[in-house]
């Protein structure tokens, strides 16, 4: 008989006296209906309770992971930018090395023209000529004449 009792106790009994100190203080007309209303009320609470703290546990795995997500986003932004400035470093050297070795300036222009295709993805041409014959004069337009007024049409007076 102990076991039963134990069992009860583990299983029931807070709850039970609970209930009975509740229907006590109440002191309704019909305390078994009071008692089993309140039995049944405990047990939805616990059911809503478990439900509850599952929903918080999901949500906070579900926070977690974003997190994680964001934190490999941000880390591989940086890895990215790093890389991205390291190139830039390796360019600005390059282009240095190059001017400071450069004899004539077709190799400056080729050096500073390999440069900014590197930078900027654009390409470019450079036309270079020390002959008079070669520079294009810049062509002055006139200004342009006042001009008259419209003929009348036929048939009509002038003014």
């Amino acid at each position: 008989m102990s076991l039963d009792a134990d069992y009860l106790k583990a299983s029931v009994g807070t709850v039970l006296a609970q209930g009975i100190a509740e229907t006590v203080a109440e002191q309704p007309d019909d305390p078994v209906g009071f008692l089993a209303q309140f039995l049944l009320k405990s047990v939805s609470d616990e059911k809503a309770e478990k439900e509850l703290t599952v929903a918080k546990a999901a949500d906070a795995k579900v926070t977690a992971e974003k997190a994680a997500a964001a934190k490999a986003a941000a880390e591989k932004a940086a890895d990215t930018e790093a890389a991205k400035t390291m190139q830039v470093e390796k360019e600005d050297k390059r282009l240095a090395n190059l001017l400071e070795s450069a004899t004539s300036s077709d190799e400056v222009f080729t050096a500073v023209l390999t440069y900014v295709r590197a930078r900027t993805g654009a390409s470019g041409y450079v036309m270079l000529t020390d002959l008079p014959e070669k520079i294009i004069p810049k062509k002055v337009e006139p200004a342009p004449a006042a001009e008259e007024p419209p003929a009348p049409a036929e048939g009509e007076e002038g003014y």
